[in-house]
């Protein structure tokens, strides 16, 4: 909230910023993961 006054941040504007690092995070994950933790058959 002390930030969201000064800077002029709407609500709307962390929803926007959210969603943008929640699907960069999800696709480094769906990249990175199988590297680091192999399917192993059988």
């Amino acid at each position: 909230m002390m930030i969201m006054q000064p800077a002029g941040y709407r609500f709307g504007d962390y929803w926007k910023f959210g969603l943008a690092v929640m699907a960069l995070y999800a696709a480094v994950a769906i990249l990175l993961v199988p590297v680091f933790w192999p399917i192993q058959a059988g």
